[in-house]
Order: structure tokens, then C-alpha cells, then sequence
């Protein structure tokens, strides 16, 4: 049963500092909550048990284990008995790829689902992340995330399957589409392998590569004024919730589900609440609603 305990957690900045003002003496779980919309941070705190606050531990060393994040990024910390003590947790410095598709304002064909899980399936991640270095994606979570009580549950993106997305494009007439990404080097060198996989496939007509400086990028996307976009996202928190809050009605995509955006209030609130189980599981349904529907399509992760 679930153990709760008074105490405080007070966050500053994102993921660096805390003042743990009392704590307890064994392997603690945490894992940052930021709330919208002040940003308000705090970090809940769970073990094995159930939930707890830090609260009246003697003096001694800590171990802090955010929740999600592999070993690398566990802090050992001096408490003093009674006093306040200062936590740092370090940023998981991971980010994922994606295409997103402006399903919001865009003409057909890209509103339909068949159309943007066969794109899905024409590229072959296994091959572009040998190009690259870096790591193929298929689901929407960063690889280097510490995913192990939920992984086995989250859908995927379509495998490599050429044939199968002409299959299902079958009754669709030749279509085109532009596609905007930014001017850095990198981003270049990406889309430039990437547009092959995606002119592959049968009814793509061409594949209009729209190249922009960051500036002029970030403004367009930010009033919606695109087909296909690169979409680059850096976790800034431990919190998948959070994450996901980017596919929310009326946030940064053109996504809008009121079944997904439901399922995430309830992952704030169990989370807020120290429930754990209740907080992957949400994850997961929340995870796989957009996998489903595929308003960004996950290539790889960093």
C-alpha cells in the first residue's frame, strides 16, 4: 500500500537544482513534475512502496534515482539531519527525431492516417541511422530513456514495408508534398538521405524540400504554416508526461485528441499524486494513441 509522508521539494531552473528540506534513509525514485502553465516544479518522490516526501532522515549519503533515466544519471546526496540540503539531478541529454505532419491545416491526402503510416513505413531506420550514427526509432521516447517497465507495451511505428505502403496508397490518386526543415548542417545531411525513402514511395509525386534559417523555421511552425516539418525534440525533464504535453490540443503540432489529451491529464495527476503504476500506464495509452494516428512520425533518437 501506498505510504505518504509530509515534506518539501521546491525545484529551480530545469532539472538542476532542488532543496531537499528532509529526506529518508534509503534508494529514492524521483521524478520532476512541471506544471503548466507557470512552470511551477516540483519533484515527487517514490520508492518500491509507494509514494513518500522526503521527511526527517538522519544525516548520510542518498542515493536519487530519477525515475526513467538509466544509471548514468543517479546522484548520490549528502543529506544533514534536519537542514536543508541542496540535490542536483542532471538533464537527461537525450532528443528524438521526427517528421510531423500538420494534420490540422493541411490539404489532403496527409489527413489521412494511411497516408502518414505509409510514409512511416517507407523509411528504413535501420539504414538511415548507420548513415548518421545515431540510433532508429520507432516509437516516440528517446532509446537512451530507461524505459524497462513500459517499453513491452508501447506500439510501434510501421516496420520497413515499401510494397505494403504502396498497397494501402493503392486507391489514392499521385500526390505532392513539401517538406521544411531548418538550415543547420546537420538537419540538411538528414533530410537530404532522408526525401529518397519517403520519393520511393509509388504515389509520391516529389517531395519539396523547403529549406529555411532556424529563425524564419521555428516562426513557420509556430503558426502552423507547413505540410511536413523536421521535428527535433530534447526531453528537459524526466517526466514522459511532459513530453507528451507537445501533442496536446492546441499545442506545438496540429494534433488534436480529446481521448489523448484526457489520458494525459490523468498521467499529471497520478504522478502528482506518487502513483506510479497508474502514471506508465497512462504513459502508455497516451504513447500509443499517437503511434495509432501518427501526427509525428519517430526516426530516430539521439
Amino acid at each position: 500500500s501506498s505510504r505518504r509522508h509530509p515534506g518539501i521539494i521546491s525545484g529551480y531552473s530545469f532539472s538542476e537544482f532542488y532543496s531537499v528540506e528532509t529526506a529518508r534513509g534509503w534508494n529514492i525514485y524521483a521524478i520532476l513534475v512541471i506544471e503548466s502553465p507557470r512552470g511551477v516544479q516540483r519533484v515527487v518522490i517514490t520508492d518500491e512502496n509507494g509514494y513518500f516526501e522526503l521527511t526527517n532522515v538522519p544525516a548520510g549519503t542518498y542515493r536519487i534515482s530519477p525515475l526513467h533515466t538509466t544509471s548514468e544519471w543517479d546522484v548520490d546526496v549528502e543529506v544533514a539531519s534536519g537542514e536543508e540540503t541542496t540535490v542536483i539531478i542532471p538533464i537527461p541529454d537525450v532528443s528524438v527525431h521526427l517528421l510531423d505532419i500538420n494534420v490540422a491545416v493541411t490539404n489532403p491526402p496527409m489527413h489521412d492516417v494511411v497516408v502518414r503510416r505509409a510514409l512511416s513505413a517507407a523509411i528504413d531506420r535501420e539504414q538511415l541511422a548507420s548513415s548518421m550514427g545515431v540510433v532508429p526509432s520507432a516509437i516516440l521516447f528517446p532509446d537512451a530513456m530507461d524505459l524497462t517497465s513500459i517499453r513491452a507495451h508501447l506500439d510501434t511505428a510501421p516496420d520497413n514495408d515499401l510494397a505494403a505502403a504502396n498497397r494501402a496508397l493503392s486507391n489514392l490518386t499521385t500526390f505532392a508534398f513539401s517538406l521544411q526543415y531548418n538550415d543547420f548542417p546537420e538537419t540538411v545531411d538528414y533530410i537530404t538521405m532522408l526525401k529518397p525513402y519517403l520519393e520511393a514511395i509509388a504515389k509520391v509525386k516529389s517531395v519539396k524540400g523547403i529549406v529555411l534559417p532556424w529563425d524564419e523555421f521555428l516562426n513557420r511552425r509556430g503558426a502552423g504554416d507547413y505540410e511536413v516539418s523536421r521535428f527535433g525534440w530534447m526531453l528537459d525533464s524526466n517526466n514522459l508526461a511532459q513530453y507528451l504535453e507537445i501533442w496536446r490540443t492546441g499545442g506545438w503540432t496540429g494534433f488534436a485528441n480529446k481521448t489523448f489529451d484526457a489520458v494525459l491529464e490523468q498521467a499529471h495527476a497520478a504522478i502528482a499524486a506518487g502513483n506510479v503504476a497508474e502514471y506508465e500506464a497512462r504513459i502508455v495509452q497516451a504513447h500509443n494513441i499517437l503511434i495509432r494516428d501518427l501526427p509525428s512520425i519517430p526516426v530516430y533518437t539521439r
